[in-house]
Protein backbone atom coordinates (compact mmCIF):
# COMPACT_ATOMS: atom_id res chain seq x y z
CA UNK A 1 0.00 0.00 0.00
CA UNK A 2 0.84 3.35 -1.07
CA UNK A 3 2.18 6.33 1.66
CA UNK A 4 1.87 9.67 1.28
CA UNK A 5 3.06 11.05 4.82
CA UNK A 6 1.53 14.03 4.59
CA UNK A 7 -1.39 12.87 2.84
CA UNK A 8 -2.57 9.70 5.07
CA UNK A 9 -5.94 10.69 5.89
CA UNK A 10 -7.05 11.99 2.67
CA UNK A 11 -9.78 10.07 0.65
CA UNK A 12 -10.14 11.39 -2.53
CA UNK A 13 -8.45 13.86 -4.69
CA UNK A 14 -10.59 17.03 -3.28
CA UNK A 15 -8.90 15.96 0.20
CA UNK A 16 -5.56 16.39 -1.49
CA UNK A 17 -6.27 19.95 -2.56
CA UNK A 18 -7.50 21.20 1.07
CA UNK A 19 -4.99 19.43 2.58
CA UNK A 20 -2.14 20.92 0.28
CA UNK A 21 -3.60 24.57 0.65
CA UNK A 22 -3.52 23.77 4.71
CA UNK A 23 0.39 22.68 4.09
CA UNK A 24 1.13 25.15 2.15
CA UNK A 25 0.17 27.52 4.51
CA UNK A 26 1.83 26.62 7.37
CA UNK A 27 5.31 25.45 5.76
CA UNK A 28 6.09 27.71 2.88
CA UNK A 29 9.31 29.73 3.45
CA UNK A 30 6.64 33.07 3.39
CA UNK A 31 4.89 31.66 6.88
CA UNK A 32 7.49 31.01 8.39
CA UNK A 33 8.41 27.12 7.10
CA UNK A 34 11.25 25.67 5.50
CA UNK A 35 12.29 25.24 1.80
CA UNK A 36 13.15 21.72 2.28
CA UNK A 37 9.73 20.77 4.65
CA UNK A 38 7.51 22.48 1.42
CA UNK A 39 9.52 20.56 -1.21
CA UNK A 40 8.41 17.42 0.62
CA UNK A 41 4.75 18.54 0.85
CA UNK A 42 4.95 19.41 -2.96
CA UNK A 43 6.60 15.69 -3.38
CA UNK A 44 4.01 14.20 -1.43
CA UNK A 45 1.31 15.93 -3.39
CA UNK A 46 2.38 15.10 -6.75
CA UNK A 47 3.03 11.52 -5.60
CA UNK A 48 -0.60 11.38 -4.26
CA UNK A 49 -1.76 13.02 -7.39
CA UNK A 50 -0.51 10.23 -9.51
CA UNK A 51 -2.32 7.48 -7.76
CA UNK A 52 -5.19 5.76 -8.20
CA UNK A 53 -5.98 5.55 -4.50
CA UNK A 54 -7.41 9.06 -4.59
CA UNK A 55 -8.67 8.57 -8.30
CA UNK A 56 -7.66 11.61 -9.65
CA UNK A 57 -8.38 10.63 -13.11
CA UNK A 58 -11.59 9.88 -12.76
CA UNK A 59 -12.28 13.75 -11.85
CA UNK A 60 -13.22 16.03 -14.80
CA UNK A 61 -10.35 17.96 -16.82
CA UNK A 62 -10.65 21.29 -15.71
CA UNK A 63 -10.40 19.97 -11.83
CA UNK A 64 -7.54 17.94 -12.83
CA UNK A 65 -5.99 20.82 -14.04
CA UNK A 66 -6.74 22.88 -11.28
CA UNK A 67 -5.71 20.68 -8.98
CA UNK A 68 -2.36 20.26 -10.71
CA UNK A 69 -1.51 23.59 -11.31
CA UNK A 70 -2.41 25.12 -7.41
CA UNK A 71 1.29 24.32 -5.88
CA UNK A 72 2.37 26.94 -8.98
CA UNK A 73 -0.14 29.48 -8.44
CA UNK A 74 0.93 29.67 -5.04
CA UNK A 75 4.52 30.21 -5.85
CA UNK A 76 3.57 33.02 -8.39
CA UNK A 77 1.20 34.63 -5.85
CA UNK A 78 3.74 35.09 -3.05
CA UNK A 79 6.25 36.46 -4.95
CA UNK A 80 4.04 38.77 -6.06
CA UNK A 81 3.58 40.18 -2.07
CA UNK A 82 0.05 39.91 -1.88
CA UNK A 83 -1.63 38.52 0.91
CA UNK A 84 -3.59 35.23 0.28
CA UNK A 85 -6.03 34.15 2.01
CA UNK A 86 -7.25 30.07 2.25
CA UNK A 87 -11.37 29.69 3.13
CA UNK A 88 -12.88 26.55 2.65
CA UNK A 89 -11.34 25.76 -0.72
CA UNK A 90 -11.25 29.31 -2.37
CA UNK A 91 -8.14 31.44 -2.16
CA UNK A 92 -8.69 35.15 -2.00
CA UNK A 93 -5.97 37.79 -2.90
CA UNK A 94 -5.78 41.12 -1.45
CA UNK A 95 -3.88 43.90 -0.96
CA UNK A 96 -2.38 46.51 -3.40
CA UNK A 97 -3.64 44.07 -6.18
CA UNK A 98 -4.10 47.00 -9.00
CA UNK A 99 -0.81 46.79 -10.59
CA UNK A 100 -1.19 43.30 -10.87
CA UNK A 101 -4.41 43.27 -12.26
CA UNK A 102 -3.52 41.80 -15.51
CA UNK A 103 -1.04 39.21 -14.29
CA UNK A 104 -3.81 37.93 -11.25
CA UNK A 105 -6.31 37.63 -14.41
CA UNK A 106 -3.55 35.61 -16.84
CA UNK A 107 -3.55 33.46 -13.36
CA UNK A 108 -6.97 32.77 -13.45
CA UNK A 109 -8.00 35.19 -10.51
CA UNK A 110 -11.40 36.84 -10.99
CA UNK A 111 -12.14 40.01 -9.10
CA UNK A 112 -15.17 40.60 -6.89
CA UNK A 113 -15.75 44.24 -7.01
CA UNK A 114 -17.82 44.63 -4.12
CA UNK A 115 -15.25 42.54 -1.28
CA UNK A 116 -12.56 44.21 -3.61
CA UNK A 117 -10.23 41.20 -3.70
CA UNK A 118 -9.75 38.45 -6.11
CA UNK A 119 -10.20 34.75 -5.81
CA UNK A 120 -9.42 31.61 -7.45
CA UNK A 121 -11.88 28.51 -6.86
CA UNK A 122 -11.45 25.28 -7.90
CA UNK A 123 -13.82 23.85 -11.00
CA UNK A 124 -16.90 22.79 -9.76
CA UNK A 125 -16.95 24.99 -6.43
CA UNK A 126 -19.19 27.76 -6.87
CA UNK A 127 -21.06 29.70 -4.53
CA UNK A 128 -23.93 28.33 -3.29
CA UNK A 129 -25.24 32.08 -2.44
CA UNK A 130 -27.52 34.07 -4.99
CA UNK A 131 -26.73 37.25 -3.36
CA UNK A 132 -23.09 38.37 -2.26
CA UNK A 133 -22.23 37.89 1.19
CA UNK A 134 -19.18 39.65 3.24
CA UNK A 135 -15.53 38.44 4.18
CA UNK A 136 -17.03 38.45 7.96
CA UNK A 137 -19.82 35.49 7.44
CA UNK A 138 -17.46 33.44 4.69
CA UNK A 139 -14.27 33.54 7.28
CA UNK A 140 -17.00 32.46 9.89
CA UNK A 141 -18.30 29.55 7.80
CA UNK A 142 -14.99 28.45 6.43
CA UNK A 143 -12.34 29.61 8.29
CA UNK A 144 -9.48 31.49 7.01
CA UNK A 145 -5.55 30.75 6.83
CA UNK A 146 -4.11 33.93 6.13
CA UNK A 147 -0.35 34.41 4.68
CA UNK A 148 1.42 37.61 3.53
CA UNK A 149 4.32 37.24 1.37
CA UNK A 150 7.08 39.32 3.25
CA UNK A 151 9.08 39.17 0.24
CA UNK A 152 9.96 37.91 -2.93
CA UNK A 153 13.13 35.78 -1.34
CA UNK A 154 11.37 33.89 0.92
CA UNK A 155 8.59 32.86 -1.92
CA UNK A 156 11.21 30.51 -3.89
CA UNK A 157 10.20 27.21 -3.05
CA UNK A 158 7.84 24.59 -4.63
CA UNK A 159 8.77 22.73 -7.23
Amino acid sequence: MEKFNFFFNCTDAVDLFRRYKQLAMSHHPAKGGSNGKMAQVYQDYQAALSSERFQFSRLQEDLQNDLKNFPGLIKELLALDLELEMCGSWLWVHGQTFDYREKLKELGLRYSPNKRMWYFRPSGEESHSSKPVDMRWIRGKYGSDLVEAESNAKAEVLA
